[in-house]
C-alpha cells in the first residue's frame, strides 16, 4: 500500500506539469514495470488521469473523501476554534464552502453580532462564477481535473472562468462584490490537503457598506489566508 500511495504522491508534485512513468520511477525508486501497474490501478480508479500520450495527473478521486458527508463534519469541527477567532477578529461571518458538482455549497458558518447581520447561508448552493470559492479551490487543480468540471458549464461561461483560475493560479484568494448576493462582498481562500490541493474555502463575507471598507483587504487576506493555513495543518 505504501509503495501505491508513493506513486500517488509523485503524480501529485509533478501538479502544473503531468508526471512520466520515468519521473514516477525516479521519485519512488520502484521499477518501470511496478510504477506502471500502480498506476494503471490508479487510472482505473479515479485517482490518477491517464493521457492518450502516457503521462499522468492526479484525478478527481482523492478528494472523494473530503467531500463526503462525513468529512464535511470532520472539517467543521476542526475549523470552528480558527473561524471563531477569525470572525472575532475581523467582525463578520466566516464560512467553508465545497464543490460539489458544477455547484458550491455552504457547509458551515460562524457569525458574529452585528447591527446588520448576514444570512445564515448553511446548506445553500450557489453556481460557480468567475470570481469567489469556486475558483480559489479549482485553481489547486490539475488541468485535467478543471476541464472535467468546466465541461459541466454553459459554453459561454467557460472562458471567463478559464480566466480567472488562470490568475488565481499565483494568488488564490478571490474577491466577489454583489455576484452572488446584492450589497454583499466576500472574499475566499482554498483550505489544501497534503498533496496542496483544495477541496473547500474558507470565506469571509458582510455587507460591502461595511466590509470590506476601511480595513485594508491586504489585511484582511493575511487574516484569512493564515487561518485557511491553519485549518489545513489541523486537517492533514
Amino acid at each position: 500500500m505504501s509503495s501505491v500511495l508513493a506513486a500517488l504522491d509523485a503524480v501529485q508534485r509533478s501538479t502544473g506539469m503531468d508526471a512520466t512513468l520515468n519521473d514516477v520511477c525516479s521519485q519512488t525508486g520502484l521499477s518501470r514495470s511496478t510504477a506502471s501497474r500502480f498506476l494503471n490501478a490508479l487510472s482505473e480508479h479515479g485517482y490518477v488521469y491517464r493521457s492518450t500520450e502516457g503521462t499522468f495527473s492526479l484525478g478527481p478521486a482523492p478528494s472523494l473523501l473530503a467531500e463526503s458527508p462525513l468529512g464535511h463534519r470532520r472539517l467543521a469541527e476542526l475549523a470552528h476554534p480558527h473561524m471563531r477567532r477569525l470572525a472575532d477578529d475581523v467582525g463578520e461571518a466566516v464560512c467553508i464552502s465545497v464543490l460539489d458538482g458544477n455547484e458550491t455549497q455552504t457547509i458551515y458558518q460562524v457569525g458574529v453580532p452585528q447591527p446588520v447581520f448576514v444570512e445564515n447561508w448553511v446548506d445553500r448552493r450557489w453556481p460557480i462564477l468567475p470570481t469567489g470559492s469556486a475558483v480559489s479551490i479549482m485553481s489547486t487543480w490539475s488541468p485535467w481535473s478543471i476541464e472535467q468540471l468546466i465541461a459541466q458549464l454553459p459554453k459561454n461561461q467557460r472562458p471567463a472562468i478559464h480566466d480567472a483560475i488562470d490568475a488565481a493560479r499565483s494568488n488564490p484568494i478571490s474577491w466577489s462584490e454583489d455576484n452572488y448576493v446584492d450589497a454583499l462582498t466576500s472574499v475566499a481562500a482554498p483550505i489544501l490537503d497534503h498533496r496542496g490541493h483544495a477541496t473547500s474555502a474558507l470565506i469571509i463575507y458582510g455587507p460591502t457598506f461595511r466590509f470590506p471598507r476601511d480595513r485594508g483587504r491586504a489585511s484582511i487576506e493575511k487574516k484569512l489566508t493564515t487561518s485557511a493555513s491553519s485549518i489545513s495543518e489541523d486537517l492533514y
